[in-house]
């Protein structure tokens, strides 16, 4: 039986493996062990990396429509589900590719996909309606009691009344506390006992309303 010599093969193998390895650092790229090490490893990573390439390129095309939806007036929540309703099959692909490239044509689908949305009260508000001025305040109840007296504008607290009331949220604020300082004093109360009676809860809890 002839004798059978594998040079050619074995060369040809390692050959392979090496020129695979070209791009590693020191021994990787140099020794046959360790780049075929090394190149395992990689194919590891490259089998997971493909995976989640798929996800992340998701995540960047939805970051695209968004922030283009928020520049016509919509959420990307919204876009998607008008675009639904309108029967519009176009992918997250497309559309990002159309926020970057496209601009008119994206408006337009964001026209569409309004149309065919029903009225919701939480969709982003025109930008005539963020500039209108607000409503004034409502008047502020009517709080009778001892130790309570209505802060007056631009005047400063009466001695021994330290303690803010709001009658917006019904809550007050003793001093020290986290929102003291930029709390709107509507009323003044020199206790805390008086606060409560007057119907008035502490802002955060018990806890963070003790005097100090």
């Amino acid at each position: 039986m002839a004798r059978v010599k594998r040079a050619v093969n074995a060369h040809k193998k390692r050959r392979v493996v090496l020129e695979r390895a070209k791009g590693y650092r020191g021994q990787r790229s140099r020794l046959y062990r360790k780049a075929k090490e090394q190149l395992l490893h990689s194919f590891v990573y490259s089998f997971n990396d493909r995976r989640k390439r798929k996800g992340d390129f998701r995540r960047l095309w939805i970051q695209r429509i968004n922030a283009a939806s928020r520049a016509n007036g919509m959420t990307y929540n919204r876009l998607i589900q008008g675009l639904k309703a309108a029967e519009i099959e176009v992918d997250r692909r497309m559309l990002a590719e159309l926020a970057v490239s496209d601009s008119n044509a994206f408006a337009t689908l964001v026209k569409v996909a309004k149309e065919a949305l029903p009225a919701d009260v939480n969709a982003p508000r025109a930008a005539a309606e963020v500039a209108a001025p607000k409503a004034p305040k409502a008047a502020a109840k009517s709080v009778e009691g001892e130790g309570v007296i209505k802060a007056v504008e631009g005047q400063d607290a009466p001695e021994g009344f330290v303690i803010k009331g709001n009658a917006g949220s019904n809550k007050y604020h003793v001093p020290g506390s986290t929102w003291y300082e930029q709390t709107e004093a509507e009323f003044w109360f020199n206790s805390v006992e008086a606060a409560k009676a007057a119907g008035f809860e502490p802002a955060g809890g018990e806890s963070r309303q003790q005097m100090k």
